[in-house]
């Protein structure tokens, strides 16, 4: 026989079906929040497309997650793939405008990619997750790819496969005013410009120097010291030199372009006296159109202007030692003509 208590207990059961029923529906509480009977939750929206949908009206459209646990990560967000083709597990963010357009995507566009990308696409229309994420995949739709981290470390930008630690693929340029592949500094301020073959340093648009190795005031190496382009090693004042070291050089062969002093040999040319050069050397204490110790020490010499000085002077004693055979091949035909006429006495 069924008792009263069994039929309250029934009644109470078949109640609480019905109103989790119509809960279920159409449930709002005092956040606005919906529960659909099809499984789509909706915060702020009664019609929501998709598994969690929210709609904000005001300032505080954000969602946060607080932990306060002892593990590692007190609050985080989880996106887990478990279809069984690698292709159509995708994990990822799509930001975009309203019916997609401006589209950005960010995330492991597949699993067989194992890679963390960014993408942009612009002027989507009518966004789809579904159909977007293969785009995705393949590269069709991307305009953009902005950012890829492969596995291995590689870093990616503009690329969609780096070959280095860092990759960057832009065809900017270096040039005053322009936005280079790579800008390290401040835009308006002192910078250094690097694209695919050309590096520079500025001061906002204006050409300046560049320090390796060093700062402004102990660098190592500048390049355009004073704006000119001219190159100091060791020094931070190259002066008006295309090239100032301040220190020793060693290399196979230098090669240099100058003048030279073959004039010592035409006709016109007013070879002094060797007692012109005595008495240079007397008041002067070096050879004429030589620079004295002193000035060495000051100026440093010109290796191009010094090696044909010296090979003018080279050329100078050749001229007198070819004046000075002369003389004693005259003075040896006086000498054999002397000793005959003695020896017919």
């Amino acid at each position: 026989m069924i008792t009263r208590s069994i039929l309250l207990k029934t009644a109470t059961i078949v109640l609480w079906m019905v109103v989790w029923e119509t809960h279920a529906q159409h449930n709002y509480d005092n956040q606005n929040t919906l529960y659909s009977l099809n499984g789509h939750v909706g915060i702020g929206t009664n019609s929501p497309s998709s598994l969690l949908e929210i709609n904000s009206n005001n300032d505080a459209s954000e969602i946060t997650l607080k932990g306060t646990g002892s593990g590692a990560i007190n609050a985080g967000v989880v996106l887990k793939a478990t279809h069984s083709d690698a292709n159509y597990r995708g994990l990822g963010v799509f930001m975009h405008d309203q019916e997609g357009q401006n589209e950005w995507f960010v995330g492991r566009p597949y699993a067989s990619s194992d890679q963390f990308v960014i993408y942009r696409r612009s002027n989507t229309p009518d966004h789809k997750t579904v159909t977007a994420s293969l785009g995705h995949n393949s590269g069709s739709e991307i305009t953009e790819s902005l950012l890829n981290i492969k596995s291995n470390g590689n870093v990616g930008i503009g690329t969609m496969s780096p070959s280095a630690a860092l990759h960057i693929n832009s065809s900017a340029d270096v040039g005053r005013g322009q936005d280079p592949a790579l800008l390290i500094g401040d835009r308006t301020g002192y910078h250094i410009a690097i694209d695919d073959n050309e590096m520079g340093a500025f001061y906002n648009n204006s050409n300046a120097v560049l320090y390796i190795n060093g700062s402004e005031s102990t660098s190592h190496t500048i390049i355009n010291g004073g704006g000119t382009g001219n190159v100091g090693i060791g020094t931070t004042d190259p002066g008006n030199y295309r090239l100032a070291v301040d220190g020793n050089i060693r290399a196979k062969e230098v090669v240099v372009e100058t003048g030279w002093s073959d004039f010592v040999f035409e006709p016109s040319y007013d070879l002094p006296t060797l007692e012109e050069v005595e008495a240079h050397i007397l008041e002067k204490g070096h050879l004429q159109d030589i620079p004295s110790a002193a000035e060495v020490a000051e100026h440093g010499v010109s290796l191009g202007e010094m090696d044909a000085k010296l090979l003018q002077k080279i050329e100078e004693l050749m001229l007198y030692t070819i004046a000075q055979q002369k003389q004693i091949e005259a003075l040896k035909a006086r000498l054999e003509k002397h000793d005959r006429m003695n020896d017919q006495e």
